[in-house]
């Protein structure tokens, strides 16, 4: 009991800290994963861009125990054209289809990127929504007479931030 008082004090006064990190306590889920950074790293960053980083990391590490582990080599490149390519398109949704046919695309267009094919893209969203939570199945939408899943990043800074990745590190020109 001492202990657990003593980790929630050390959370408050972290989060507390930086004005810019103590704004986005308002959203349940990051809250959760700075709870959960703050018990896997030990402290929290006090700069987004590292909060985000390591909530990416977290987030894929997360519940191993429980479902099958994603590798960050094969997460973080989908994860980033994905990003990239919503914010290209300037959308925060896409339809279950469209984002299978980016997950293809990605692997046609940069076959240098060997994990990549440890799943197939179909396997890679579904394991991708369970294990981290960071897309999901928002909803649906009619297209061509039919319902179809729609799935976008369950918080946009995910995206905004995993695109700014891609962009810095020149990942997809």
């Amino acid at each position: 009991a001492e202990r657990r008082a003593a980790a929630t004090e050390d959370l408050i006064h972290d989060i507390h800290s930086s004005d810019r990190i103590e704004r986005l306590t308002g959203n349940p889920m990051l809250l959760t994963t700075m709870a959960l950074i703050k018990r896997k790293v030990g402290k929290l960053p006090q700069r987004r861009v590292e909060l985000y980083e390591k909530a990416v990391e977290v987030l894929l590490n997360w519940r191993s125990a429980v479902d099958e582990a994603l590798d960050k080599r094969e997460a973080l490149p989908q994860l980033e054209f994905l990003a990239y390519e919503m914010c290209r398109r300037g959308v925060q949704q896409l339809r279950e289809d469209e984002v299978l046919e980016l997950l293809r695309q990605v692997r046609q267009e940069y076959p240098q990127i060997h994990p990549l094919a440890h799943h197939t893209p179909e396997e890679f969203l579904a394991l991708l929504e369970r294990r981290t939570g960071m897309v999901i199945q928002s909803g649906h939408e009619r297209h061509n007479g039919q319902s179809h899943p729609v799935y976008e990043f369950r918080h946009l800074t995910f995206q905004e931030y995993l695109a700014g990745i891609a962009l810095v590190q020149g990942h997809f020109p």
